[in-house]
């Protein structure tokens, strides 16, 4: 610590005059060779006679400290009208990991007179209207009589019980004029001094003029700080003679310099995306002020990814970022008193991204900045998710020609596209009408008339539905549909469909007689004696519209016709004779349209 030990109490009237607070100070340094991060200091050993005063709490965020540097922090002490009494406060410095490192330092109160010669104050005044998160700071002039060597300074910014130390947090003392070589001109966190040479002279005392800058920690605050100094040396204690009666400047209540907006990269999505979200804060004064933490709530089901590029919120300059996949409320810290600070009309960005899921709804979060104690604005966008659903199914209106299936399965393959924007199931259902032709066996590789696809957005699925044909009369005809219903909306109902014609050979025969040269083309008037030979041309036909298989041609001669021989047009016909009966068996496939013939010689008996 670099502050008095000696607590000012008025040797006359302690309980009503002089004054019952002072600064203590306590230096933190690095003595590690690496840099030390998330650093907290606090502040023990409080009892009921000496004790935090001012609502300040007693434990301080020092944040990052480099590798020997040193950070002076300040806590307002109160203390009772009772002269003799001490208290051992111990701050403790820790970070995350287990164990910390202490430093500790009694105080006393101690009876001091009220001198002219004691530190009279001469001056003070407020060098700017407090913004939160920024600073402000008081310039105190006091006037101290000549001094002995070991002579002792105490220069205090505020001396009583009702100083708001919680709100005004006092960062750093400077000594801005003085004439006393004891106290040098540029010192800069020390308020305690020793002489090391007497000082004499100097006709109406030695003025010294002391800068107290106080961080604004709560909005709307104000307050009164009452300064004193003390001299003392020897046996001879003094404190500002005009403690109780110099006319101290009130602060006025601080103003929010702070304009807080929040923005999305889109508003509206169709299926799961990952967003950018972009934080302003603007400081809208006139005067530098610092941001301490930046907390989002994000939406359930929304995790946050992580900072992005153009942020000038960064994990170097922060003493705490978010996990990648935390969830809820989640905070950015700044380094205490060290970065995030926003220079007047200047913007603080912060970038950074989370999943929305593919869930419809409106999926609203607001951030919330923090400078000191207080909330110092808000921003919240929404993005509302509204998934599309839809498909397309082909073939559609196709029709096809199918004989009965006699044991054959028939497959048809249907063509099924997502068309929504998310990746869906949809149940596939085929039906039959009139249902008098044809029974369905599969629907993919689901038995019977029913199955279910998963298909990714704009992604294609292969639906094979395997049927048969029945024994039923030609050109009847069963239409098949395929309905996928997607289950993101029942409502989205897409069909193809295939109409099956029956098919089936149909035969005709014609037979023309012709004389023995096989051209001349006997008609019913013409003769024909006993012993001629005659030939007829027998001609079969497929009038059908599916091929005719393994037909058979069966003729029997009249009894006044005796068998000669037998022919046909080409190969593939099986013939043979017996009693008078021509059997003429055709064993290759007779086309749709088709026809083929025979000739049979025969003699008139």
């Amino acid at each position: 610590t670099s502050s008095s030990t000696k607590l000012t109490l008025d040797s006359n009237k302690p309980t009503v005059e002089g004054p019952h607070t002072m600064y203590v100070a306590f230096q933190v340094r690095n003595t590690t060779g690496a840099t030390l991060t998330n650093l907290t200091a606090t502040i023990s050993g409080f009892t009921a006679d000496i004790f935090l005063a001012g609502s300040q709490p007693a434990a301080q965020a020092i944040g990052s400290l480099a590798p020997g540097a040193t950070r002076t922090l300040y806590w307002y002490i109160g203390y009772v009208s009772v002269i003799g009494r001490s208290a051992t406060l111990r701050v403790d410095v820790a970070d995350a990991t287990p164990g910390s490192a202490a430093g500790s330092q009694t105080f006393t109160t101690t009876s001091m007179i009220s001198s002219g010669t004691g530190g009279t104050l001469q001056s003070q005044v407020i060098n700017a209207t407090p913004v939160i998160g920024g600073l402000t700071s008081i310039d105190v002039g006091f006037l101290f009589a000549g001094a002995d060597v070991g002579t002792e300074y105490n220069l205090q910014p505020a001396g009583t019980i009702d100083f708001d130390a919680r709100c005004f947090q006092l960062v750093r003392s400077e000594v801005v004029a003085s004439s006393v070589p004891a106290v040098p001109l540029g010192t800069t966190y020390q308020e305690h001094f020793v002489a090391t040479a007497s000082q004499s002279g100097g006709g109406s005392g030695f003025p010294v003029q002391m800068r107290y800058t106080f961080r604004a920690m709560c909005l709307g605050a104000s307050t009164t700080a009452h300064p004193y100094a003390s001299q003392t040396s020897g046996q001879s204690l003094k404190y500002s003679s005009n403690f109780d009666t110099f006319a101290a400047i009130p602060y006025q209540p601080t103003a929010n310099p702070f304009a807080v907006a929040k923005t999305v990269s889109t508003t509206a999505l169709a299926a799961a995306a990952r967003v950018t979200y972009s934080v302003t804060v603007t400081n809208t004064s006139t005067a530098a002020a610092t941001l301490d933490s930046i907390a989002d709530v994000l939406p359930a089901g929304v995790p946050y990814r992580g900072l992005a590029p153009g942020s000038a919120v960064t994990a170097a300059n922060s003493s705490a970022v978010p996990a990648a996949g935390a969830t809820g409320r989640i905070v950015w810290r700044a380094q205490p008193d060290l970065t995030w600070s926003i220079a007047p009309g200047a913007t603080l960005t912060l970038v950074y991204t989370a999943d929305i899921p593919a869930v419809d709804g409106t999926y609203t979060n607001a951030v919330t900045a923090f400078a000191g104690y207080s909330m110092v604005g808000t921003g919240a966008v929404s993005v509302v998710v509204k998934r599309i659903f839809g498909a397309t199914v082909t073939p559609d209106g196709l029709t096809v020609d199918r004989l009965p299936s006699n044991g054959v399965r028939y497959p048809q393959t249907f063509t099924l596209v997502n068309t929504g924007s998310v990746a869906d199931t949809f149940d596939l259902a085929v039906t039959r009408a009139p249902g008098t032709a044809v029974t369905i066996d599969s629907v993919g590789a689901q038995a019977g008339a029913s199955a279910f696809v998963v298909v990714d957005s704009g992604q294609t699925a292969t639906v094979r539905v395997v049927y048969s044909v029945l024994n039923v009369a030609a050109a009847t005809t069963d239409k098949l549909t395929l309905t996928a219903t997607s289950r993101g909306d029942a409502a989205k109902q897409e069909t193809g469909d295939l109409t099956v014609r029956v098919i089936a050979a149909a035969l005709t025969l014609t037979k023309q007689a012709y004389r023995d040269d096989g051209t001349t083309l006997l008609t019913p008037t013409d003769l024909v004696l006993p012993g001629d030979y005659v030939r007829f041309k027998v001609t079969i036909t497929n009038t059908g519209a599916a091929p005719a298989v393994a037909s058979r041609i069966t003729d029997a001669l009249p009894a006044a016709m005796a068998y000669a021989s037998a022919s046909g047009d080409a190969s593939g016909w099986t013939i043979a004779e017996s009693g008078g009966t021509v059997t003429a068996d055709l064993t290759t496939s007779l086309a749709a349209g088709a026809s083929r013939y025979l000739w049979i010689r025969a003699r008139i008996r």
